[in-house]
Formats: C-alpha cells, sequence, structure tokens
C-alpha cells in the first residue's frame, strides 16, 4: 500500500470575453504543497451561459484500486457541434462529441450516453502524477 499524500485542487474559472471559455483546473500538490501536475479541462463558455449547462467535477473513491478518480461533467445541455480540450504537460488535445442521439429522454438528442454516464474526462492520480483514464487520444 502506497502511503504518500497527495493534495488535489479543483478550481473552476470562467473567461469574461466572448467566445470564452469556462474550465476546470485540476493542480495535484505533495504533502509539503509543492506542485506536482496540474491539468485542465476547458469548455466554450457559450454551453454554461447561453445554453444554461452545468460544468462540474465530481469525486469517486475507488477503494478496491485504491484510488480516486475524479470526473468533470457537462450536465443538462445539447453540446453537438461543440468541443472540449484537455492541456496536460503542454499538450493540448481537442474531443468532439458524437453525433449520437441518446436512447434516454431525460437528456437532450445529440448528447452521448457515454459522456453522460463517464463525463468529458477522468483522472487518477498515479505515481504524483494526473493520469487521464478517459477520454484516450
Amino acid at each position: 500500500m502506497n502511503d504518500t499524500l497527495y493534495i488535489v485542487v479543483v478550481l473552476g474559472s470562467s473567461t469574461c470575453t466572448v467566445p470564452g471559455s469556462d474550465a476546470q483546473t485540476f493542480l495535484l500538490l505533495d504533502a509539503r504543497g509543492r506542485l506536482l501536475d496540474r491539468l485542465i479541462c476547458e469548455i466554450n463558455s457559450r454551453l454554461t451561459r447561453r445554453l444554461a449547462g452545468r460544468f462540474y467535477t465530481s469525486m469517486h473513491a475507488m477503494p478496491l484500486l485504491g484510488q480516486v478518480h475524479l470526473v468533470t461533467h457537462l450536465d443538462w445541455v445539447d453540446p453537438q457541434g461543440s468541443s472540449y480540450c484537455l492541456h496536460h504537460r503542454g499538450v493540448k488535445a481537442r474531443f468532439f462529441w458524437e453525433e449520437e442521439s441518446s436512447p434516454d429522454d431525460r437528456f437532450p438528442a445529440g448528447k452521448p450516453p457515454k459522456l453522460d454516464l463517464e463525463g468529458l474526462c477522468c483522472i487518477a492520480v498515479q505515481a504524483g502524477q494526473f493520469r487521464v483514464l478517459f477520454p484516450v487520444k
């Protein structure tokens, strides 16, 4: 069992420009508060401001794996035709929503069930770094 203590800080932010962006920024700190890693999940702010989507991060304990997963979500908006970006270790990766309908009437058509269930981004902490579990590019 790894007894290393890590601190994860999640910051939500928005730009004041149009077009703009909303971001969930993850900071990984060691027990002394030193920055070990940083990851940003960024979306177009029109999805939250004009279309009233909810952009947030949830935490899920995975005791059998000895991990905590952080999942970033965008709820209650049809993002079809949009994309989102992950910034990690100097690399910017862009991901696009698939153009398929959701079989569940609670969600708007065009929002893939996979993103409804898994979120935009799922990360874990491994060996003092963030590891992106989903999406994989």
